[in-house]
């Protein structure tokens, strides 16, 4: 049996100036024990460090999902812009052709007039320049 004062980096609710007394197999089992511990806590630290890692990830895919989500409103709103300019335009045409019909001359009659104002302008001026 051997006997040796606790680690001070481990609680043990003993002071220093106590011995703790262990026979050969069981320091064996408490050295293995705390080669354990050590990986254990090093494991521990690994695996925290890739769940804050999968934690970012879900963040960052969350956000993706935001940015997505306001890109596909920005691509339906301009799809209504367009839809809304070409219903506008659609009816400015129609107003214009409306208006384009109601101008243009109706009968012969009309025709007949420009053309006798066309016959006066060329006579007049033929008289005119002939003097």
């Amino acid at each position: 049996m051997s006997c040796a004062p606790p680690a001070s980096s481990q609680p043990s609710g003993l002071s220093e100036s106590e011995l703790i007394c262990l026979d050969v197999a069981d320091s064996q089992l408490v050295l293995r024990w705390t080669k354990e511990r050590k990986v254990l806590l090093e494991q521990v630290m690994v695996l925290e460090g890739r769940l804050a890692i999968a934690e970012k990830e879900k963040d960052l895919g969350q956000q993706e999902i935001e940015i997505q989500k306001k890109l596909t409103m920005l691509a339906e709103r301009e799809a209504q812009i367009y839809r809304d300019a070409f219903d506008r335009e659609k009816d400015l045409t129609d107003r214009a052709l409306k208006l384009a019909e109601q101008t243009k001359p109706k009968t012969i009659g009309n025709f007949a007039l420009y053309g006798l104002l066309g016959l006066a302008v060329f006579l007049g001026g033929m008289a005119l320049g002939g003097l």
